[in-house]
């Protein structure tokens, strides 16, 4: 009889993909940042900004993090999001 094994993926602090993600943004000249209380309704909870001088502005809104990162490639297929 063949058994299920469990896949255990290796937990990544929610910082420390931001971390990842900003650090590969960067390269393009934009930021994740996390929304405040005012603003979440319409940005959502995370959003990227443009840091290129003299061009400032929200590039994209409502950004799930898990999935951006694994868009971007900093978030492995043996990795999952530990809250």
């Amino acid at each position: 009889m063949a058994t299920k094994t469990a896949t255990t993926k290796a937990p990544v602090a929610r910082q420390a993909l931001i971390a990842r993600i900003n650090r590969k943004l960067a390269h393009d000249s934009e930021k994740l940042r996390k929304s405040s209380a005012k603003s979440e309704s319409t940005l959502g909870e995370y959003y990227v900004v443009s840091t290129e001088p003299g061009a400032s502005g929200v590039i994209h809104t409502d950004v799930d993090v898990e999935d951006w990162a694994r868009e971007l490639g900093v978030l492995q297929p043996w990795e999952e999001v530990a809250d």
